[in-house]
């Protein structure tokens, strides 16, 4: 499945947040999304999903607007983990996860299909121990994996995620990005995935985009073709030394510069 944003521009107000953004999710794999704060990563996946309604450009599924898709249709092609989750009300585990087959369901009632993909969907995520416990007994990094075993759930060709790894500890951080790579490769699904971890984004990421003010894409490609310390300088104003560990590179800040 393939996804093209092409000449997207949006903006809050007068404030303009992405000018011009043209680029292509064409392969499975896991794609990361990196840049400074406020720079539109957030803006520009929830204009793919169709959240918002950019100012101009469009997006495209295998060459057919998403503005063509009910929200129903949508939802079988594409899943979103948000930064937060929205989920209000108090219900278990197991009821959060089956939400994700919502857009599957006829008159709303699970299949045995459906509770085959939320065992699965659970198991993948190492929840199923949580399944009976409810949403609100839960710490944040609990609530956060099981925001992502719903959006696995939901079985999208294309699956997206807004910071997924922020509420977590470093050990669940690798734990679910080396995951949603996994599932990426063997399901071919593709993974997009907004990151402010840079070494995250390195060591797992089959492409990553690097975003630059206002709201622009300003490469893409490897990590090893854009995780360069030149592009990591002008984009972040920091020293950095880039090195390879394993293959891949791994950055190691130095300091910020001074703003002129």
């Amino acid at each position: 499945m393939k996804i093209e944003v092409k000449d997207l521009s949006f903006s809050y107000g007068s404030k303009r947040i992405l000018e011009g953004v043209n680029v292509v999710f064409d392969e499975p794999g896991l794609y990361c999304i990196v840049g400074p704060n406020g720079v539109g990563k957030s803006t520009l996946v929830k204009c793919i999903l169709g959240i918002y309604k950019p100012d101009s450009g469009c997006i495209l599924i295998d060459g057919n607007d998403i503005a063509e898709y009910t929200p129903k249709e949508l939802a079988k092609v594409m899943g979103f983990v948000p930064v937060t989750s929205s989920d209000i009300f108090s219900m278990s585990v197991l009821d959060t996860v089956m939400m994700g087959r919502y857009p599957h369901q006829k008159m709303g009632v699970p299949s045995a299909l459906d509770w085959k993909i939320v065992k699965r969907s659970l198991n993948m995520m190492n929840v199923r121990h949580l399944a009976l416990d409810d949403m609100d007994e839960l710490s944040a990094g609990q609530h956060q994996k099981v925001a992502v075993t719903k959006g696995l759930a939901q079985t999208p060709r294309i699956l997206i995620l807004d910071e997924p790894t922020s509420n977590l500890d470093a050990k669940h951080q690798l734990q679910v990005t080396e995951t949603l790579r996994d599932i990426a490769v063997k399901s071919g699904m593709s993974v997009i995935m907004v990151s402010h971890d840079l070494n995250l984004s390195a060591r797992y990421a089959d492409k990553v985009i690097v975003m630059e003010p206002p709201g622009r894409i300003y490469c893409m490609g490897s990590p090893e073709e854009v995780m360069t310390a030149e592009t990591i300088t002008k984009i972040y104003g920091v020293e950095c030394e880039v090195i390879e560990h394993k293959g891949r590179p791994h950055i190691i800040l130095e300091r910020a510069l001074k703003e002129s």
